[in-house]
């Protein structure tokens, strides 16, 4: 009987093993990515990976599949002795597109918003339209600076009935206090009719910071949640 029950111990160790082995690849959580260059410890991904490619034309918008190729390359930063240690993200026929993994995106056409990008930093408040509701992207600054004279500032979202800020970012004082917002893709990315976003959140000058917020995976009383996020430093 010891036996047995020792044989039954060993298969339920190994059955145990191997679910934590494959855990982090069922569970992998959302992801976002940009086909450009990095510092090596910016990324972990390597050639192969599967993602959608956010593909946006003048009338039209689709999440694409696509396998990802990572290179080495040249870091002017950090490679002062020759050697590359650098990475390069690329994806066949696209360049310049983000890319998305996530477990409530499929691949096809999505609904764009208007607008649906922009490609110069528009002032502050802005309203984005999807289907039939209006929302606004504002920014909220604070009126008294720090020693160094900068101010935070809040990325609010509001759909007319609702707001949430959706970040915190910073700024010099002397710019008039008013924010100026990036947004690389504004529509319904997740198919259930309201807006989600790909906003540029940075906090300095010398970082990029995108973020996907997706509206399905908001909590009660919220129009979105960040579900992932990219930061990169200049090469």
């Amino acid at each position: 009987m010891e036996q047995i029950n020792g044989y039954r111990l060993e298969r339920w160790i190994a059955v145990l093993l191997g679910l934590l082995f494959f855990l982090p690849f069922v569970a992998r959580g959302d992801e976002l990515l940009y086909t450009d260059s990095y510092h090596g410890d910016e990324i972990a991904h390597v050639s192969g990976e599967r993602f959608l490619a956010l593909v946006v034309g003048d009338d039209a918008a689709r999440l694409e599949p696509v396998s990802i190729r990572v290179r080495g390359v040249y870091d002017p930063i950090e490679d002062l002795d020759g050697e590359m240690s650098g990475k390069r993200v690329e994806v066949e026929g696209h360049d310049d597109v983000f890319l998305l993994r996530s477990a409530r995106l499929r691949a096809g056409n999505v609904v764009a918003a208007t607008p649906a990008r922009t490609e110069l930093p528009i002032d502050a408040p802005l309203t984005i339209t999807l289907g039939a509701t209006h929302y606004t992207l504002d920014s909220r600054c604070g009126n008294t600076p720090d020693p160094d004279g900068i101010v935070e500032c809040a990325i609010v979202l509001d759909d007319g009935t609702r707001s949430q800020v959706l970040a915190h970012v910073f700024q010099f004082f002397e710019a008039g206090n008013e924010m100026r917002v990036f947004f690389s893709f504004a529509g319904d990315l997740d198919g259930d009719q309201r807006l989600d976003l790909l906003l540029d959140i940075s906090k300095t000058d010398h970082e990029w910071h995108p973020a996907l917020f997706l509206s399905s995976a908001a909590a009660d009383g919220e129009l979105v949640a960040k579900v992932a996020e990219l930061v990169t430093y200049a090469c």
